[in-house]
């Protein structure tokens, strides 16, 4: 099962949870979690949280906690989130979780959630299938690994953005919400992946994601790179699960940092993949 959260405190997570709940019938589990019932509807668990969820370590641990002797359970987290940035344009977006270096928005310093790598790329495909007849069709993209909290189970941001105009934008609250509606934890298409390189969002890796038959895991930016080195890379595969292949944005590094990566997925027995290497979908 997919677990859904919803944050009150978060226009667009309220959105899009008032969007999943006109879009599919829901009922109660019986079980409560932090005075909110968990809901169910098929494959996925509702649950709602007062306060901010990047803010909220380890709440897997405290909803299976809840949910003991339910016979629930599940696979994956989804959170359902506002995107913020200084340019305020329109974007709907789908990243990982972690911090590679100091946690500074939630989260641990220098660790990373269990990848999504059942659900990253295909939710970027839906969320672009979806907004092609809206005003937000040249506006879905990744996101870089980033920011909290911290979980062990593989966890899945998809996020309306980025400004206060567009979070509380029903248009896009259905498109994410449809799109979410639409994940599973189906073995991934293609091989599981970690991208390296390119800024925080990741175009390169988005366009092969759309196009190539891949399971991109975590995200590493050129900024992790700065600072840590191949070691965020490492990192990246150590938590991305089955991780067979690297994707490098080869025009955004150095060769210094390069031959690095290079090295390093010799060492780690993983492929060097380029697009060409991949199936068209």
């Amino acid at each position: 099962m997919l677990l859904v959260i919803e944050s009150r405190e978060d226009e667009a997570s309220v959105n899009i949870c008032a969007r999943l709940r006109e879009e599919t019938s829901w009922a109660g589990t019986g079980f409560d979690f932090e005075s909110s019932p968990i809901l169910r509807a098929g494959n996925f668990l509702l649950a709602t949280i007062p306060d901010l969820h990047i803010f909220r370590e380890r709440i897997d641990e405290l909803v299976r906690a809840t949910l003991a002797g339910s016979g629930l359970d599940f696979t994956h987290i989804i959170f359902a989130s506002k995107h913020k940035s200084a340019a305020g344009v329109r974007a709907l977006t789908a990243h990982p979780i972690g911090n590679y270096g100091e946690a500074e928005a939630g989260g641990e310093s220098g660790k990373l959630a269990p990848a999504p790598v059942a659900l990253l790329a295909p939710a970027l495909r839906e969320m672009k299938r979806r907004a092609t007849e809206s005003r937000y069709a040249g506006d879905v993209t990744f996101e870089s690994t980033h920011h909290g909290p911290y979980v062990a189970t593989p966890a899945l941001f998809i996020e309306v953005g980025s400004s206060e105009a567009h979070w509380s934008d029903t248009e896009a609250g259905c498109i994410v919400a449809r799109t979410i509606l639409t994940l599973d934890e189906s073995p991934p298409s293609g091989p599981v992946t970690v991208g390296v390189g390119g800024g925080h969002y990741a175009p390169r890796q988005v366009d092969v994601a759309l196009k190539r038959r891949i399971a991109f895991g975590h995200l590493v930016p050129n900024y992790a790179l700065d600072a840590r080195g191949a070691a965020a890379v490492a990192l990246a595969i150590d938590r991305t699960p089955g991780c067979s292949a690297l994707y490098v944005d080869r025009k955004s590094i150095s060769g210094r940092m390069n031959r690095e990566v290079q090295t390093l997925a010799a060492e780690r027995g993983i492929e060097v993949v380029r697009s060409e290497d991949l199936e068209p979908l």
